[in-house]
């Protein structure tokens, strides 16, 4: 229970300490070891690969907030970990990344992420065996459609 208190608290820890990184990188201010006792980026990975279930779908709820501070594309961050709910043994671990998709897609664009990780993760979960996996992600597809600002008109 402790760790998925700590995976559902997550995001709003990163939050803070962002805010106090001050000018210098956030990525490396949160990875200090010396400075925190822990490399953030390591424990949020720990807390993917848990054996438990609930575990596993707190930090992935919490990874929006994650994203903001952590590449999605980097093949040795973070990134690459989340991407393995997608096709988690969990149907559960695999729902709670189709509700959180549009929202690590949003930070991961506001970081600079090109979104092929995330276009990839769609495709798989699009194509999951579980009916309620696909519905969820469809779901959710559809409602930050709706949610997005419409384009401008051409002129």
């Amino acid at each position: 229970m402790v760790k998925s208190a700590a995976a559902t608290k997550m995001g709003l820890m990163l939050d803070a300490m962002g805010a106090n990184a001050g000018g210098g990188k956030v990525e490396e201010y949160m990875s200090d070891v010396e400075k925190h006792g822990a490399n953030l980026s390591e424990t949020f990975v720990e807390l993917l690969k848990d054996d438990h279930d609930y575990v596993k779908v707190a930090a992935v709820l919490s990874s929006p907030a994650i994203f903001k501070y952590w590449s999605l594309d980097d093949p040795q961050g973070p990134g690459s970990h989340w991407a393995e709910g997608a096709t988690d043994k969990s149907w559960r671990v695999r729902v709670a990344v189709a509700e959180v998709l549009a929202d690590v897609a949003t930070a991961a664009k506001a970081r600079g992420s090109n979104l092929e990780r995330v276009r990839e993760i769609c495709s798989k979960l699009m194509n999951d065996p579980e009916e309620e996996v696909r519905a969820r992600d469809t779901h959710w597809l559809r409602y930050r459609l709706r949610a997005a600002p419409s384009p401008p008109s051409p002129p």
